[in-house]
């Protein structure tokens, strides 16, 4: 008995120094000086998922030090892959190795990768030596009053090290060596962009380091590589945009505007347009729409048009977005039922104070409007039903009086982002405000009869 006892203990002991001796340990500190020049208060470590960070771990930096420390196991998933730690924009390559301990010390742009490292992190630990001159002029506040010289000298130096670190990689592990050529290409391509954000440019396109004028001309968005490898590929292709056309050709515009061009790629510039849509990133979406809407997929058709219309319906003279909510009595009514007549749309809640005083002043101007070809619907986002009927009842509302529950179009493709909130639209069912004045101010009412003299 006294045997097994010690041979269970002895096991457990050997399976416990295992699972240690498996787990790899990320540390470091990082001080990176973010808006107003304040420290990043968080980390993160995580892969690319269509171009943006997929969380795995975060973490509280230690206000006294800026010490980080994750233990990564089989569990995690990312075991022999390649991950990106940093926040704020700044991010730094890592490789999860089998119980390797990789400690990452970043101050300001200055980065420092030591520990027990295997052959790939060493190859990501000579990319940050590289990089680092190069990171304390376009991630620090510092870096902006650096004459341009400085930062030529910087990407020439950093890109043409890069170029010959990876024209040599071979670290004996294939799918590494050609994950990594890609994820620097796209690292090191984001940190000399990050040159434009500093408000740097050259005299003529002439002066501008080689890496820049290559970059400018030629087609590096020829297929979804970006998507798979960049942890903030929208960021780069705007910062491309921004670059190329109003800095270094002096184009006007938004960089959005310019950036579907550069893109050869049609699922890439698909993907691109839609993002910068949903991302509000678009000036003028009509012009945008005549020249770009034609280029969106089939497969992304749906989500783009319900995109625009969500933009344009908050344009005057922009077609309204029909929605369809039950009445007291459970009746189905829709916004295009009263088409013919002005709409004036509140929507309320019976929690929200300001709603409630606007409701004494909204039955006053509908008495003043009453027998024009005027129509007042009330729509609570209330989510207790009986609540709402009992306050519509006791208080004799007028008007259409409609229950949300606080979902559906007017909450998602209004956008709705408090109450009360006042829309007027028009006889022909186009807008005239989604963010009208409310009724308690006499620009409402006046709003109406300019609608009605129409």
């Amino acid at each position: 008995m006294r045997r097994n006892i010690i041979l269970f203990l002895s096991l457990l002991l050997l399976s416990a120094t295992v699972t240690v001796a498996q787990t790899t340990i990320i540390k470091g500190s990082f001080k990176k000086a973010g808006v107003q020049n304040i420290l990043a208060k968080e980390i993160y470590v995580g892969t690319v998922d269509n171009g943006n960070l997929h969380q795995v771990l975060a973490n509280i930096l230690k206000p006294e030090d800026y010490a980080f420390q994750f233990g990564v196991d089989n569990t995690l998933g990312i075991l022999g892959q390649i991950v990106f730690i940093g926040s704020q924009g700044e991010f730094y390559p890592l490789y999860v190795g089998q119980g390797d301990t990789i400690d990452l010390r970043v101050d300001r742009g200055q980065g420092v990768l030591t520990g027990k490292l295997g052959k790939e992190n060493e190859v990501f630990a000579r990319w940050i030596s590289i990089m680092s001159p190069l990171r304390q002029l376009v991630y620090t506040a510092e870096g902006r009053g650096k004459p341009a010289e400085e930062f030529h000298k910087a990407i020439t130096r950093s890109t043409d090290e890069v170029a010959a670190l990876l024209s040599g990689l071979n670290t004996g592990n294939a799918r590494f060596d050609a994950d990594a050529r890609q994820v620097l290409k796209y690292l090191t391509m984001l940190d000399v962009l990050h040159m434009f954000d500093q408000g740097m440019c050259f005299n003529t396109q002439a002066d501008y380091p080689q890496y820049i004028r290559t970059l400018f001309s030629t087609d590096v968005f020829s297929d979804m590589s970006v998507m798979r490898y960049s942890p903030v590929a929208f960021d780069l292709l705007m910062l491309y945009g921004f670059g190329r056309h109003i800095i270094y050709n002096g184009q006007m515009g938004g960089s959005a505007e310019f950036v579907a061009d550069d893109i050869s790629c049609p699922e890439l510039r698909s993907t691109f347009i839609l993002n910068a849509i949903e991302r509000g990133m678009i000036w003028d979406l009509q012009t945008f729409d005549a020249k770009n809407g034609s280029l969106v997929l089939p497969a992304d058709r749906a989500r783009y048009d319900l995109l625009r219309r969500r933009i344009l319906v908050n344009q005057e003279g922009a077609a309204w977005i029909d929605f369809t909510y039950p009445d007291l009595n459970g009746t189905k009514r829709s916004l295009s039922d009263y088409r013919g007549k002005v709409v004036v749309v509140d929507v309320w809640a019976t929690w929200c104070a300001p709603c409630k005083a606007e409701i004494p002043h909204l039955e006053e101007l509908e008495k003043q409007m009453k027998g024009r070809d005027v129509v007042f619907i009330s729509v609570s986002i209330d989510t207790d039903h009986a609540k709402w009927t009992q306050f519509v009842r006791e208080k004799g509302l007028g008007g259409v009086q409609l229950f949300s529950n606080n979902k559906g179009v007017i909450v998602d493709d209004y956008q709705l982002d408090g109450v009360p909130r006042f829309m007027v639209f028009s006889k022909q069912g186009t807008t005239v405000s989604t963010n009208a004045p409310r009724p308690s101010t006499p620009e409402l009412k006046a709003m109406i009869e300019k609608e009605l003299a129409k």
